[in-house]
């Protein structure tokens, strides 16, 4: 009995010697900890107040762009007040505007790149092929694409591409097939005959399984699509052999000295559901038809193509229209030049050859086609 009773006490006292012992090392050790706490708990306030602040930098940055887009704005509006060899200014005013197309870029969104186009129509597929046996059911095995050439497109020639491209695969009468998109730079002889990059398709059939030709042709929207990029200055070659088929829409260039009584007409305009609007009708009159959405996409196509007809907006962003139809006058004296305007009262200027008023109809359209 005593031997127990002395064994108990030995195993308390060991208990109660480790409870001291590690009482002891807590109560040394707690005021690093403390400091070590309180030292986190300070870093993480200065995190939050930096966080603070770089969200509050970020927030200006739209704000700081458009300031600038601005003052831009105001220094090209004095520079028509100015006076000094044309040329020089003229570069002045394209290089200011290239900047503040530059610095609204990427806040507008105003173009639409290649890559963007191979993930419309891949998107457009893979909801396709997976809505069900009654909406073409067909299977996409794989889709890759190669990046030869930098490809960028306006929203209006962006949506038809990406109609016609997805919409080719989905009527090949396919059940399973592999695809490839691509663009490229012209080949060796393309300039003379006109031509430019090229956005390129290729359909292969799954285990041998033939392209339906007859049904591709005898689509009646893929039809449409046709006709509506090749008025939108494109030409579309497509090739047909057994379980594959490749489709190449190419840019049409102008070809120097040629003369090929294609009327083509300039859209300059930036807000994007009028250019919606103004195409369609302004498509059922001309051939062709270019747009731009503000004067250095403009001058780059005074620069590699003729146009019969130019119709340009009086309130474009950097330039005002007026400025660009005098510009355009004095590289093409040939084209006819309409001013849009929403204000009655408007008069003519230097490289203004007509003005009329908002919405562009198909008969007022047709009294500035060329007889």
């Amino acid at each position: 009995m005593s031997v127990k009773c002395s064994s108990d006490r030995l195993s308390r006292t060991m208990v109660e010697l480790s409870v001291d012992k590690i009482k002891s090392i807590f109560t040394m050790k707690l005021p690093a900890l403390q400091a070590e706490t309180a030292l986190l708990n300070s870093k993480l306030e200065r995190a939050k107040e930096e966080q603070a602040i770089l969200r509050e930098s970020i927030e200006r940055v739209p704000v700081s762009l458009r300031n600038a887009r601005i003052a831009i704005d105001n220094v090209l509006s004095r520079l028509s007040f100015v006076q000094g060899e044309e040329k020089i200014l003229q570069e002045i005013r394209l290089h200011l505007a290239a900047a503040a197309k530059e610095m609204s870029m990427d806040l507008d969104g105003s173009s639409k790149s290649q890559d963007e186009l191979f993930e419309a129509v891949r998107s457009a597929l893979m909801n396709q092929s997976d809505s069900g046996a009654g909406n073409m059911p067909i299977r996409i095995k794989g889709f890759e694409t190669s990046s030869l050439a930098e490809i960028r497109t306006d929203q209006a020639t962006f949506d038809i591409l990406r109609d016609l491209l997805s919409n080719v695969v989905l009527v090949s009468g396919l059940k399973e097939c592999d695809v490839l998109m691509t663009t490229s730079t012209p080949g060796p002889g393309d300039a003379a005959e006109g031509k430019g990059k090229r956005v390129g398709l290729r359909i292969t059939g799954a285990d041998g399984e033939a392209v339906d030709e007859d049904k591709i042709e005898g689509s009646a929207s893929i039809r449409a699509l046709v006709g509506k990029i090749e008025k939108l200055g494109y030409t579309v070659e497509a090739d047909v052999h057994l379980n594959m088929m490749t489709l190449e829409i190419i840019e049409s260039k102008p070809v120097e000295g040629a003369e090929t009584g294609v009327l083509t007409a300039l859209l300059v305009e930036d807000d994007k559901k009028l250019v919606e609007e103004e195409s369609q009708n302004l498509l059922r009159v001309f051939s062709r038809l270019k747009v731009a959405g503000d004067a250095v996409e403009a001058a780059k196509l005074f620069d590699a193509e003729r146009f019969a007809v130019a119709f340009i907006d009086l309130s474009l962003p950097s330039i005002n229209g007026r400025e660009l139809c005098s510009q355009l006058k004095k590289a093409q004296p040939q084209c006819t030049t309409v001013l849009l305007t929403n204000r009655e009262g408007e008069e003519k200027s230097e490289g203004v050859d007509h003005i009329t008023l908002r919405p562009l109809e198909v008969d007022s359209i047709n009294k500035f086609k060329p007889k």
